[in-house]
């Protein structure tokens, strides 16, 4: 790990000082000649730069975020200009940061093969997520009971529930952009590395995580509930005081008639996940104003 962390470095470091230049020098002869620069000759990392750098100040919307998705489907593994990455070389999880603002923040991850980024949830995002090298299997999950994170903090929303298991799915480097909404589509999910290649993808979140407001919790989940057995499983009290009357006194209907399997998801007050800060920030010569 220690071997691959000074590569990057290395490699980051001659970022800083003008390691591709050329996308410098693009940048300049498109200023000159405007007319003749089309967006196929922009880095899809610097075309997301672009589109996120008018939300420094207000949160975007989820219509905007849509749109934001398919600007995010142009990024390239190449667009970082670092060497491939072998399993090998990395070990553990890391991340970098491209930018982390009030409003949002973007961010890529990198996990060896067999590893995975444990279930997690993100209180009330928005997200974007696409697939730049290797592939992953997603397990995503969404409460049975939306829960209402705004102004709320860790202690408050990091309890136990019912929630759907919503999909399992291989996501590739050809795949299109994963959008998650603060409700559905997958807000608490699990990501495991799959194949023999480091997987990596890039997130845009907003609202970031901001602890104690708005905090990551890891969580465990349970085998399906069966609605033969369910009268005899072990319910913890906050589960069923988050159920309305009527999801609560007829759990076996629920879980029978559900389109998606049921599990008890409990929170994990002392995992906090892989450490983030694995890698120094990203700097292009095409970014404006301070260093994120």
């Amino acid at each position: 790990m220690r071997t691959w962390l000074s590569g990057i470095r290395g490699s980051l470091s001659q970022l800083r000082l003008g390691m591709g230049s050329s996308l410098g020098r693009r940048n300049v002869h498109a200023a000159a000649a405007p007319s003749t620069t089309t967006s196929e000759d922009i880095p899809g990392l610097q075309q997301v730069w672009e589109s996120m750098s008018r939300f420094r100040d207000c949160p975007p919307s989820a219509v905007e975020m849509d749109e934001i998705g398919h600007v995010l489907n142009n990024i390239k593994f190449s667009d970082l200009r670092i060497n491939t990455i072998s399993p090998s070389q990395l070990k553990e999880i890391g991340c970098m940061t491209l930018v982390n603002t009030p409003h949002y923040n973007i961010c890529f991850f990198f996990i060896p093969p067999g590893k995975s980024l444990a279930l997690h949830d993100h209180p009330g995002m928005e997200i974007a997520q696409k697939v730049i090298c290797g592939q992953i299997l997603v397990e995503g999950y969404d409460w049975v009971v939306p829960r209402n994170y705004t102004g709320k903090g860790r202690s408050e929303v990091a309890e136990a529930g019912l929630a759907f298991n919503v999909y399992q799915q291989i996501v590739t480097t050809d795949s299109d952009v994963v959008r998650i909404r603060p409700h559905e589509g997958g807000i608490l999910h699990e990501i495991q590395a799959v194949g023999n290649e480091v997987a990596g993808f890039v997130d845009i979140v907003t609202p970031p995580y901001n602890p104690p407001n708005i905090d990551c919790t890891f969580f465990s989940a349970s085998p399906p509930l069966q609605a033969s057995t369910v009268a005899d499983c072990p319910m913890p009290p906050s589960v069923l005081a988050s159920l309305p009357p009527h999801f609560r006194n007829n759990l076996p209907d629920l879980i029978s008639n559900s389109e998606h399997p049921i599990h008890i998801l409990t929170p994990r007050p002392d995992f906090f996940g892989p450490s983030m800060t694995s890698f120094r920030p990203l700097r292009f010569p095409w970014m404006q104003g301070p260093e994120p």
